[in-house]
């Protein structure tokens, strides 16, 4: 897959109280990194299927029903076509979905949009149903909010990633994350103005913000 993620996280990490000896401290250091690493992954992916799933304004959209960029296995559906708002959009990968990417989801995303996608000033509420990617289960809800454009003209959102649980295997992070995201590379193309699904794997993202959390340790 031809995407990069450039992020720079101030992680606080809930650990034990008591931590005894250097070694064990930078074990703790490493582990809450990766965790974070996991957590910035799945949403940062979340972001793009949405993307992916809307690539159009929502207000132009004349059906409720469509397939998935790249993909014949994912439905997706709008709640009401036309101009008015708020709509919701859902993601449904059924029981089994695999992308572009050779990701098999599964669940639905589901979003509610105050306005479209790329207009500034839009909210985006996304929360989730029995939602997986690859191995990792999501639950909590992200809120999107469009912010405009940076002084070099690319898109930016802010992000509130709260009460989220991602669990794999015997493994579990409960995460909540503050994030500003920069589109850097690949805003300007899609699926449906790219002949090849190069518009899908292209994106480039700056994160900085926040992070606090803890694992099953």
């Amino acid at each position: 897959m031809n995407r990069r993620i450039i992020y720079s996280i101030t992680l606080v990490a809930l650990t034990a109280f008591f931590i005894s000896g250097c070694k064990k401290f930078v074990h703790q250091n490493i582990k809450a990194a990766s965790n974070s690493s996991v957590a910035i992954s799945a949403f940062n992916d979340v972001f793009e299927q949405l993307n992916a799933a809307v690539d159009s304004s929502l207000d132009a959209k004349t059906v409720a029903n469509w397939n998935m960029n790249g993909t014949l296995c994912t439905d997706v559906t709008l709640s009401s076509v036309g101009a008015t708002f708020p709509k919701t959009l859902t993601i449904d990968y059924g029981a089994g979905c695999i992308g572009i990417d050779g990701v098999s989801r599964s669940g639905k995303i589901i979003a509610v949009f105050d306005g479209n996608f790329e207009s500034e000033s839009t909210l985006v509420k996304v929360s989730f149903d029995d939602y997986t990617n690859g191995q990792y289960s999501l639950v909590g809800t992200d809120s999107i909010i469009n912010t405009g454009t940076n002084s070099n003209g690319k898109p930016t959102f802010a992000e509130f990633i709260r009460d989220v649980t991602i669990s794999w295997n015997t493994q579990q992070i409960i995460w909540q994350a503050d994030l500003n995201r920069t589109w850097t590379q690949g805003e300007t193309t899609d699926f449906s103005t790219n002949s090849s699904t190069e518009g899908l794997t292209d994106d480039v993202f700056e994160l900085t913000g926040t992070a606090i959390g803890n694992d099953s340790n």
